[in-house]
């Protein structure tokens, strides 16, 4: 790709890491703040913008933002394509978006979209201001379809999907499969043999309704259901959970293993799992637990969750359930431990492999790019 191309961003998160170096070896340059406003947020090694990154600084007033010295680095320099974060928060796309349009710079906004169930006043609010660019890349056909009025035609609309890192990427693959039996040896070691593994990938906080899976848990558990949950991941929520689980006697029965951006260790976990248990505001949890081949246990709440979850099919690829009821995801706790051999995710798991990856966004954003600039 010979296009001069620019991405802009608020902050590179870590999982952003494999794109990046994808990016950065098609000649792409990049723009973002060095600080995020979640301090558990983790970003990318700055080495592999490879010498093509620009700082610009966030300031946030409330959920708004204004990019410093964004406006001034756009017009100081010569690009073919801008691409920006599309949400109609950000302030400074507006201005960047009306500049390069008047020198000829095609814009395109990268984002998760709409959630699936939004009210239609979101929906024509979102499009309306996403439409001064040339083209959206959005997480998800749900997402496309929504956004699409006929001032944004869906033409217009391409679908990127998410993006996971691959365990073949590991810079030490040895290494890591060594850490990863480790690990999942150690979950073994800690439920014992009888247990059936459900495991929640995640950060933990409130919205994802963590409590409500705990006490669900205990109630399948009361009912001489053998479950035990693996919590990988760290969030603000984590201390009123552990007390959750001491007040319900769940000790035996849930590990917290904390944070880990390893693949192979996060592939040893999956195996180590029968089933994963998303209770509310799914992600890209769901993808990595798809690819492991692993049904997906989560509710029927879409307006709360990412794009991802429209893989999750009831009864084929997993199990929804009724959203905010203790009963219902308990007993779809219970089904899918009966049922676990039932859900063939053969298909699933290779069609979310191939299309979750850098490669296949940088493919898809390359061909809209090239379309608008040639």
């Amino acid at each position: 790709m010979h296009n001069r191309t620019l991405l802009i961003y608020h902050f590179f998160p870590r999982y952003r890491e494999e794109f990046i170096k994808l990016a950065a070896a098609r000649g792409w340059h990049f723009a973002a703040d060095t600080v995020s406003t979640d301090e558990a947020m983790e970003g990318v090694d700055p080495q592999i913008f490879a010498g093509r990154f620009y700082p610009v600084r966030n300031v946030w007033i409330r959920s708004f933002l204004w990019q410093r010295s964004l406006l001034k680095l756009v017009s100081e320099q010569s690009w073919d394509a801008i691409v920006l974060v599309g949400s109609p928060l950000y302030l400074t796309n507006y201005i960047v978006t009306a500049y390069a349009r008047a020198r000829g710079i095609k814009v395109f906004f990268w984002t998760h979209g709409i959630r699936p169930g939004a009210k239609l006043w979101k929906r024509i609010v979102s499009s309306v201001a996403l439409s001064g660019a040339h083209g959206l890349f959005v997480y998800g056909k749900l997402a496309r379809t929504q956004l699409s009025f006929p001032w944004l035609p869906i033409r217009k609309i391409h679908v990127v999907y998410n993006s996971l890192n691959s365990v073949e990427r590991e810079t030490n693959p040895v290494v890591s499969k060594d850490l990863g039996s480790r690990k999942s040896l150690e979950v073994s070691g800690f439920f014992g043999i009888t247990a059936s593994v459900m495991i929640f990938v995640g950060r933990l906080v409130e919205r994802k309704r963590l409590d409500l899976a705990l006490r669900a848990l205990h109630r399948a558990r009361s009912l001489g259901t053998p479950l035990g949950l693996l919590i990988v991941g760290e969030g603000p929520a984590e201390g009123s959970l552990k007390q959750l689980v001491s007040e319900l006697n769940l000790s035996d029965a849930v590990m917290f293993f904390g944070a880990t951006y390893d693949e192979s260790t996060l592939t040893s976990l999956f195996q180590a799992s029968s089933f994963a248990v998303f209770p509310h505001a799914a992600g890209l949890g769901v993808i990595h637990a798809m690819r492991q081949g692993l049904p997906v246990l989560t509710d029927n709440d879409l307006s709360a969750h990412g794009p991802e979850v429209e893989f999750v099919i009831d009864g084929v690829s997993g199990i929804v359930c009724q959203s905010n009821s203790l009963v219902a995801l308990s007993d779809g706790m219970v089904s899918m431990y009966r049922g676990r051999g039932s859900f063939d995710n053969t298909t699933v798991s290779a069609r979310v492999s191939k299309i979750f990856t850098p490669e296949f966004q940088m493919s898809v954003m390359e061909r809209a790019i090239e379309g608008a600039t040639s």
